[in-house]
């Protein structure tokens, strides 16, 4: 499971992945006003908890446990929205990194890639190899006229007549 860093500070995610409502608040620093359980009762998020139940099907959104150590966990985009609530700073943030990701900003992917961890800079980079490795391949095929067609090889054979 990956570490979820908030202002230098680890987020809890339960065995299902769902990350820790309430650690964001805690890390937030905000009034009671603004606890997990107060966000969940507006109509605006009850909405977006029922659109996104409609797009993900049977994945748990929601879990909390009760008393004095419990804790609210949701669903990672249930999060993102909730700490943009928190924070307008944060949710600017999230805003300009989609809208770089949708413009097809290739530094996003250079910004990643140095601040990922050793272990997953060594991953990225043997995914690269492999991939340059496989063009390679295919162009060497293409050069010598074979092409797929429906995950079947077809190699094209110059006619004798």
């Amino acid at each position: 499971m990956n570490e979820i860093i908030l202002q230098g500070k680890i987020l809890n995610q339960n065995k299902s992945g769902l990350v820790s409502l309430t650690d964001i608040w805690k890390i937030s620093g905000k009034d009671k006003n603004c606890r997990p359980s107060e966000w969940l009762r507006q109509n605006a998020t009850q909405d977006y908890i029922g659109v996104l139940a409609l797009k993900v099907g049977d994945t748990l959104l929601l879990s909390s446990t009760k008393g004095r150590a419990g804790k609210t966990f949701a669903h990672w985009k249930i999060a993102l929205s909730y700490a943009s609530y928190l924070d307008p700073l944060l949710h600017d943030d999230i805003l300009d990194i989609y809208a770089r990701y949708k413009a097809n900003d290739k530094t996003l992917a250079t910004e990643i890639y140095e601040k990922s961890a050793p272990e997953n800079k060594k991953w990225i980079e043997q995914r690269q190899k492999g991939i340059s490795a496989r063009n390679n391949q295919t162009d060497a095929l293409k050069d010598h006229g074979v092409h797929t067609c429906d995950r079947l090889y077809v190699i094209s054979l110059p006619s004798n007549t």
